[in-house]
């Protein structure tokens, strides 16, 4: 799969699920590698916590553990 094809498929799919990505090219490379930053209203941002930052569960990760925990 091309990357604009792997992008349209994200795209769908995160569109089919309700959610509405956001995204901006950062950085263009001349040998056609980019940097893009994307957050998706309404999903964890778990790289966020790699990074280690302090991230407090949204409301999907917390329906998520109270299902998990019934």
């Amino acid at each position: 799969m091309t990357p604009a094809g792997h992008l349209a498929e994200l795209v769908r799919v995160l569109t089919a699920h309700g959610h509405r990505p956001y995204g901006r090219v950062l950085h263009e490379a001349a040998n056609g590698v980019s940097t893009v930053s994307v957050c998706v209203p309404g999903l964890e941002r778990f790289f966020a916590v790699t990074s280690g930052q302090c991230v407090v569960p949204g409301p999907r990760a917390r329906a998520h553990m109270t299902r998990a925990a019934n």
